[in-house]
């Protein structure tokens, strides 16, 4: 700290970049994270992990989060809207800056957060989700029947082979209704998950949603939709830590943009 390159910081001497600085330290530790990342470093790839990219996701958004999104007026459960994904503000990233800021909330807390930046009518909306790494049984496996088969409802943590798995993400839309959509299957010649872009997402019910987790399918932890919006709950409170770190710097932009 003796050899330190940056101005002492006091509330009369805050150099105007502070935040993007330190939002450039969180996006360090969370790369440092996914290296050891027990769901691997491909999983990650597509993660926004560049600060000037989160930023401007953030400014573009007015630094502010949308609850929900929000569904045409005709659309039932099992109809499908075409979605842009711009962006992904990954786990490991809200981990990290909650860590930098002083928040208890640590990297399994928030293991299936997120924040999905979309584009609604040519605007961004930032909306805390929840994703989990799903998996499948290959098609070429055929279980032993004198062996006992592994249970469909894997640990949170658990670690994969980097193939056979894609990301599934839950949208709120208010009320009991959500949207869904999963990433193509990796494979072991094809790895690229591809969480952006436009999207095909189908509309489905918290009560759907409980049925299919508690099938197994996935193969992940979660048995019911409350996990998916505790997980949701969790994003929009690590959401916040990341607003308020940026939000000084964010207003002064602002002004200086007025003027």
């Amino acid at each position: 700290m003796k050899h330190i390159i940056t101005p002492n910081i006091t509330d009369e001497n805050r150099p105007p970049e502070l935040s993007l600085r330190l939002l450039g330290l969180a996006v360090g530790v969370s790369k440092h994270q996914i290296l050891n990342h027990p769901r691997g470093v491909l999983s990650y790839a597509n993660d926004a992990q560049d600060p000037v990219i989160i930023g401007r996701l953030l400014s573009d958004a007015n630094l502010e989060y949308t609850d929900y999104f929000e569904l045409p007026t005709r659309a039932d459960s099992g109809s499908e809207l075409g979605v842009t994904v711009v962006g992904v503000i990954g786990d490991t990233l809200l981990s990290s800056v909650a860590w930098l800021m002083g928040s208890p909330l640590a990297g399994m807390d928030l293991y299936d957060s997120c924040i999905l930046a979309v584009r609604v009518s040519g605007a961004i909306q930032l909306i805390p989700s929840c994703r989990v790494l799903s998996g499948r049984i290959a098609d070429e496996q055929v279980p032993d029947p004198e062996t006992t088969l592994p249970s469909n409802f894997r640990p949170k943590g658990a670690a994969n082979e980097g193939y056979n798995i894609s990301w599934r993400y839950w949208i709120p839309c208010g009320g009991k209704m959500w949207l869904w959509y999963s990433t193509p299957w990796a494979t072991t010649t094809k790895v690229d998950l591809g969480i952006t872009g436009t999207k095909k997402m189908t509309v489905t019910t918290g009560d759907d949603i409980t049925k299919e987790l508690l099938s197994g399918t996935l193969q992940i932890s979660m048995s019911d939709v409350q996990a998916v919006e505790d997980a949701i709950a969790q994003s929009a409170r690590a959401g916040t830590i990341l607003q308020n770190m940026l939000r000084e710097d964010f207003t002064r932009f602002e002004k200086s943009a007025e003027s």
